[in-house]
């Protein structure tokens, strides 16, 4: 999984051009993951990183993204995702972006919160593996 994630992010980051350098980090305890579970969240994730490379990292020269997938027992596992950007504020409260994060987490049976500061923006996700 850790191998398939990190080759989604450089996929993305070659695809879409932009001046900063990103650091990209992926932690995760979570070995093999089905089709039926991995297809919804890789799109989640497909969100974020290009999200945080159009709106978090204007006008900086580095940027730091990490990725932590745990398993929290056979069927459910968790995922947070941060980056240390500093996100414009938002001119609406929900866009395509959010709502297609909301409804793949939906497919997975998970809640997502979603924090944004100073330091960056942190989305935590508990999900179920759906395979």
């Amino acid at each position: 999984l850790e191998e398939y994630l990190i080759g989604l992010a450089n996929d993305i980051f070659r695809s879409y051009s932009t001046n900063t350098k990103v650091d990209y980090k992926v932690e995760s305890n979570f070995e093999i993951i089905g089709n039926r579970t991995i297809v919804p969240l890789a799109l989640i994730l497909n969100e974020l990183i290009t999200n945080s490379l159009k709106h978090a990292f204007n006008g900086k020269t580095e940027g730091k993204i990490q990725l932590n997938i745990k398993l929290i027992d056979d069927n459910n596992f968790s995922l947070d995702y941060f980056d240390n950007g500093q996100w414009k504020p938002k001119q609406k409260e929900n866009s395509f972006g959010t709502d297609l994060i909301q409804t793949f987490t939906e497919q997975l049976d998970g809640e997502v919160t979603r924090k944004s500061g100073d330091k960056g923006t942190h989305y935590s996700f508990k999900l179920h593996n759906i395979d």
